[in-house]
């Protein structure tokens, strides 16, 4: 199997991060470009690949065996550190990069940059991206594989670098990869929760990917890169941040689409989104589509209703909630429903 990666660089020069987000293994999944019928556009970069990162498994365990035949053709320093990178000896596989004399192959590249990123501390992360930064200057972004891209994306959302990371989700998009769903879903949930235009760039983010996704006609072919329920969750939530009402409800009623269910999570940010417009009067309707789904309500969703009444200045019915909360009571949905009653008498 020919695991040549994509022409084109995967990062581009002109990031604006001053400064070098759900993880990690190594899942690669190479597939040819699938057929486009008439009914679906044809993308302008056509995916010659999907190369996917799962961030849940792990990302020193080997690829396949081809991998051990290709390494046994490498330069004697390369299998040098290939070999420490396969015996997770992350540290001295580092100390071994930094005296090289040449660059390391693709593989030795590609798999330190991952192991570097699931450290998950500030110095695999920081020594991930002087990786990219030499990688750059010398034109050789090319070398790096989608998973270890992918982990970093990851690495850097979770380690506060949210704008790197969202730049590394959008270059492999424009390099025609597309990340696993894991990894560019926990970029979207920390653009969502950031001020300033975070949520908006979240959303553009997400729809830059699920517009990739849909221009397969083989949905298997990209089955780990499709929004789940956690990444639908962080879209929505960008959309309660922004108040749009609009936005929300299109986004919830694409979820059946992508086999996507929604979960407490998804009530809970739709909570929040009736209290940031004003609409009191759809909060008993939310909590009685949870308790009408089976879903089991959790502390965030009863503390969610109990902060919405009190920001709605409805310091009662807050009260009363709590105290039904602390006697184990089953009646809030009565208390909701006659806050609503009280409402409409007054009117």
């Amino acid at each position: 199997m020919n695991l040549k990666p994509p022409s084109s660089s995967p990062l581009t020069s002109n990031s604006n991060i001053p400064f070098p987000a759900t993880h990690s293994s190594l899942n690669l999944h190479w597939v040819s470009s699938p057929h486009y019928p008439s009914s679906i556009s044809s993308p302008t970069r056509p995916f010659r690949l999907l190369a996917t990162a799962n961030p849940h498994t792990n990302p020193t365990s080997d690829l396949s065996l081809a991998a051990t035949a290709a390494a046994a053709a490498l330069p004697n320093e390369d299998q040098k550190l290939l070999t420490l990178l396969r015996q997770r000896k992350t540290e001295e596989a580092w100390i071994a990069y930094t005296q090289f004399t040449h660059l390391p192959n693709p593989t030795c590249l590609s798999r330190l940059l991952s192991q570097l990123s699931y450290q998950n501390s500030h110095s695999g992360l920081t020594r991930a991206q002087s990786i990219i930064t030499r990688l750059r200057n010398e034109r050789q972004l090319r070398h790096l594989d989608a998973n270890s891209l992918g982990l970093l994306a990851v690495a850097a959302a979770k380690a506060g670098q949210t704008r790197y990371a969202a730049s590394i989700v959008k270059s492999m998009l424009r390099s025609g990869f597309l990340p696993h769903v894991k990894a560019w879903s926990a970029v979207v949930s920390r653009l969502a929760a950031t001020g300033d235009d975070g949520p908006a760039d979240a959303l553009k983010l997400f729809h830059s990917v699920t517009r990739r996704v849909r221009r397969f006609s083989e949905p298997e072919l990209v089955a780990e890169s499709r929004p789940d329920t956690a990444a639908f969750n962080a879209a929505l939530n960008a959309c309660a941040n922004l108040g749009d009402t609009k936005r929300f409800l299109k986004l919830f009623d694409e979820m059946p689409e992508y086999g996507a269910e929604p979960d407490v999570l998804t009530y809970n940010v739709m909570i929040k989104l009736c209290a940031r417009v004003g609409r009191k009067d759809l909060l008993v309707f939310v909590l009685e589509r949870i308790l009408d789904k089976g879903i089991a309500l959790c502390m965030t969703t009863l503390n969610s209703l109990v902060a919405a009444y009190v920001g709605f200045g409805d310091l009662e019915t807050a009260e009363q909630m709590v105290q039904a909360m602390r006697e184990g009571r089953r009646d809030l949905c009565k208390i909701l429903r006659d806050s609503n009653s009280n409402i409409q008498s007054r009117v």
